[in-house]
């Protein structure tokens, strides 16, 4: 997942289910090593399987969808 997949995911999400999600373009998650790649923090992880309705919405390839997740301890992050 692209920076600018990410913002329209987040979009999505906002305007047609009331979910925020902050977009990242810097997250290093774990094992990457400083590496860096955009992410998108949800508030809950109940949040996730709209992640994956917003990309099919979009027409983004299902190969682009975050395959990694961490958890935040209040949130969700999906890389």
């Amino acid at each position: 997942m692209n920076f600018e997949q990410a913002d329209e995911v987040a979009y999505l999400l906002d305007v047609s289910f009331d979910i925020h999600a902050d977009v990242r373009d810097d997250y290093s998650g774990r094992g990457m090593y400083g590496d860096s790649v955009a992410a998108l923090v949800l508030d809950a992880e109940g949040d996730i399987a709209y992640v994956g309705y917003a990309f099919r919405s979009l027409g983004f390839d299902a190969a682009d969808m975050p395959g990694r997740t961490d958890s935040m301890g209040v949130g969700i992050v999906l890389y």
